[in-house]
């Protein structure tokens, strides 16, 4: 009789604890599951930033140690067309070279004459262009505000400060560096240690030499001993 009663107890007892690993296991799959969808979200989010509108951000300025403009945005128009939505495609050619000339004819042809939802015309086109162009009243015609990097001395800092592509995209040094920052939502304006009038001074000592020993290059560095900043 006892037996029989210690069998009922171990069983009720293996069946509370198939229970209970069922519910830890439906537990951890939930909470698995969890992780899994915020890391997607996550990586979702950067891929978004880094992708797709990190060109469309504002790049900040640079600024040399002393506060001196380096770099900046300046705003510019751009001129795109739709071949898809175009008809009389010899005559848009024509019509558009009449009123930009210079505009290349075998460009143009190979732009317009495809059926492709979005092909770049030119980039960077003078008001007087956009205003010639508009006037044509051509369909499938978009102009779009863009932004281009202007540097003030190019000449002097180019090495340190890089380049940007057409498409406002870091290609160089701390313009590089700048996408960077901008990938993770960082896009305060950039303050170097370089001082930009020691920087001109020691290019224009460099340029002297050189002409005087008639050398092909010259190179020079001036650092600050106390912490290691690069002055020029």
């Amino acid at each position: 009789m006892f037996q029989a009663q210690d069998n009922k107890e171990i069983k009720r007892l293996h069946l509370r604890i198939k229970f209970l690993s069922f519910c830890f296991f439906l537990g951890f799959l939930v909470l698995s599951a969890k992780i899994l969808y915020l890391a997607n979200l996550s990586l979702g989010s950067v891929i978004s930033i880094t992708e797709s509108d990190i060109h469309n951000m504002k790049r900040p300025n640079i600024y040399d140690r002393n506060g001196h403009l380096v770099a900046s945005n300046i705003a510019i128009s751009s001129v795109a067309i739709r071949p898809n939505l175009l008809r009389n495609k010899e005559d848009i050619v024509d019509r558009l070279l009449s009123a930009v000339p210079s505009f290349q004819r075998e460009d143009l042809e190979y732009k317009i004459f495809n059926d492709k939802k979005f092909v770049w015309l030119k980039r960077g086109i003078t008001p007087s262009e956009q205003d010639r162009i508009h006037n044509l009243g051509i369909p499938g015609i978009q102009f779009i505000d863009e932004t281009k990097r202007f540097y003030s001395s190019a000449n002097t800092l180019s090495s340190v400060i890089g380049y940007v592509n057409i498409d406002n995209i870091g290609q160089a040094g701390v313009e590089k560096f700048i996408d960077q920052q901008l990938e993770t939502g960082n896009s305060g304006d950039v303050y170097l240690s370089a001082d930009l009038e020691v920087s001109h001074a020691m290019r224009d000592e460099l340029l002297k030499s050189m002409n005087e020993y008639s050398s092909i290059a010259a190179a020079g560095v001036l650092m600050d001993i106390n912490n290691g900043e690069i002055i020029a």
